[in-house]
């Protein structure tokens, strides 16, 4: 009996002796190279091979550290052949042009970014304590957020305005009058906060060249080539183009200076930014919020099968802004996260992971 006992403890055991040979290092590894790994595949379903046996750790790494095996093995996996992102430019000459040259981001970083990423979900175990918990962690960032966009929002009413004083009875010039240059300009956007919608009018800079509309300065001082306008009764209508290639905003802009502005225009190029997610944790749609300058917030709706491509339109929190760094949370009904981006390629896009 007591050998029966003991041949069963030994099997009871046996696995979990096994498990314990792995270290954190090796752990963190076999992670990391498999989402370094499937990064870069866009559209389809990623499946990562089991990865290679981890190397030993160097002098300035531990292998009782996790996060020094994800970072090795996010680069190595990195490495194997993957496509890499474009984005969206415009073909016309005289417009602002996107660089050719496409950002490449610290690998190590990029590894960070990617580890924070993953969801902080309270350990608890049912749906509903996770559902509060996560409604603990949002509810106060959401207050903060609401109150900078009600700030912003008291703002814009002040310039409009403003601004509506300096319109009133003011011609609106005719582009074929206007020498090449930089004009200051006044442009209306639906704006809303909560249940309240208003039409703004904003003090913006549009370049014509040669009679014809080219370059506007938008919301956070970014650059947006226009690729149509044309004459209303209250100005005209202009058509941007967005890094992904969206041209479906149209907005409506007036001139009322005869010369061009002699201020020094100072601009940003606008990066495209893209939250998703990959898999379902029963929660439902997540909310994105970015604070900056100027907060911005977007949806995500639709599980992808891996990474997406830089024109996606659906299923992803897309977001244009400045380079810089940025704080970020998002959250649905099972998941909350919360971290750092660094913002300066082309086209990023950052994946939520849950736990």
């Amino acid at each position: 009996m007591i050998n029966k006992l003991t041949t069963t403890l030994i099997f009871l055991f046996f696995p979990l002796f096994i498990f314990s040979q792995y270290s954190n290092y090796e752990r963190g590894y076999s992670k990391g190279w498999q989402e370094g790994y499937c990064y870069e595949n866009k559209e389809i379903a990623c499946i990562p091979p089991t990865s290679p046996q981890p190397p030993l750790p160097t002098i300035e790494e531990s292998s009782n550290s996790f996060k020094d095996g994800y970072l090795k093995g996010f680069q190595h996996g990195l490495a194997e052949p993957n496509s890499t992102p474009g984005y969206a430019s415009t073909n016309d000459r005289n417009r602002y042009k996107y660089p050719e040259e496409v950002y490449k981001p610290d690998i190590n970083q990029l590894a960070l970014q990617v580890l924070s990423n993953r969801s902080r979900t309270s350990g608890r175990s049912s749906y509903a304590q996770r559902k509060d918990w996560v409604y603990g962690q949002a509810y106060p960032r959401l207050k903060r957020f609401d109150r900078v966009e009600k700030k912003l929002f008291k703002k814009g009413q002040k310039e409009d305005r403003r601004n509506r004083k300096k319109l009133k009875n003011k011609e609106i010039e005719s582009l074929s009058s206007l020498t090449n240059g930089w004009y200051k300009s006044y442009i209306k956007i639906r704006t809303s906060f909560g249940k309240k919608k208003e039409n703004f009018w904003f003090e913006k800079f549009v370049q014509v060249h040669n009679g014809k509309l080219i370059n506007y300065i938008g919301r956070g001082d970014v650059i947006f080539p226009i690729v149509a306008f044309n004459k209303t009764y209250d100005g005209f209508q202009i058509t941007p183009r967005f890094p992904d290639g969206n041209e479906e905003q149209k907005w409506v802009i007036k001139i009322i200076d005869s010369q061009p502005t002699t201020d020094l225009i100072e601009f940003d190029e606008p990066q495209h930014v893209m939250f998703y997610v990959t898999s379902d944790n029963g929660g439902g749609e997540v909310q994105v919020f970015i604070k900056g300058d100027v907060n911005r917030s977007s949806n995500i709706d639709k599980i992808l099968y891996g990474r997406p491509s830089c024109d996606r339109s659906t299923g992803v929190a897309k977001m244009f802004l400045k380079p810089g760094k940025y704080e970020y949370f998002a959250y649905n009904k099972q998941s909350f996260w919360e971290g750092e981006i660094e913002v300066g390629n082309r086209c990023l896009s950052m994946q939520l992971t849950t736990n």
